[in-house]
């Protein structure tokens, strides 16, 4: 393993606030590349990783209309008010000044509102027309200049980008999200195999939690997490 190799798994165990001794370790190699190894017997139920996610946002394909605030179902309110910087559903005053939301995409597509249109013409919002699969994308993007740190955390994490363009249509399925960044949202200084690569971890790392549409609290709500289990 080179130098290289040992500051970024150094970079991923880094990553356990897990209090006392780590219960585990990273190992790599060309066959199964990274994989987690126990460090010691581990009982069951035992908590062996804790970690705060990189970023987070509204899972890319909603069937309900979900605030890209808190990421909870706008029950029944297809008229919900949005937010009235940018346009997209938010679901109080509250989730319009979340600084994740406001200081990220709010301003990209507050920037660029005329060139989308996430309603019908009786003012009520269409599921269909709403960049959901953009936001974390944007979001992950917009670390490179606001948060230096994480955006170094998050390159660490395998892409695999290879092997995603390898798989059928998959290049093909990410032109609606490049076009939208690039053109729609003029956020150009980020090229085509930049924002590719950023997909494909988020493809590779993710995951995401679920409730039913008619449940109170978080929801659809996807996250980038550089844990070990990456």
């Amino acid at each position: 393993m080179d130098l290289k190799q040992k500051n970024e798994m150094e970079i991923l165990r880094s990553r356990d606030e897990s209090e006392g001794k780590r219960y585990w370790d990273i190992e790599k190699n060309e066959k199964f590349g990274r994989y987690l190894v126990a460090a010691k017997d581990i009982a069951q139920g035992e908590i062996i990783l804790t970690e705060k996610p990189l970023a987070w946002g509204p899972y890319t394909t909603n069937s309900v209309l979900v605030c890209v605030g808190c990421y909870r179902h706008i029950n029944g309110d297809t008229k919900a008010a949005g937010c009235s910087r940018c346009h997209l559903p938010i679901c109080s005053q509250k989730c319009q000044n979340n600084e994740k939301h406001q200081n990220q995409e709010c301003s990209a597509f507050q920037k660029f509102k005329s060139k989308f249109n996430f309603r019908n013409d009786n003012g009520e919002y269409v599921i269909e027309k709403i960049p959901y699969s953009v936001i974390l994308i944007v979001r992950i993007l917009m670390m490179k200049t606001n948060s230096p740190e994480n955006w170094k955390i998050f390159n660490v994490l395998d892409p695999l980008l290879d092997e995603w363009k390898a798989m059928g249509s998959w290049e093909q399925d990410q032109e609606e999200i490049l076009n939208t960044i690039i053109t729609s949202l003029g956020l150009d200084i980020f090229k085509k195999e930049e924002i590719l690569k950023v997909i494909a971890i988020c493809c590779t790392n993710t995951f995401s939690k679920f409730l039913e549409p008619d449940n109170e609290g978080p929801a659809n709500k996807e996250n980038v997490t550089v844990g070990t289990f990456m």
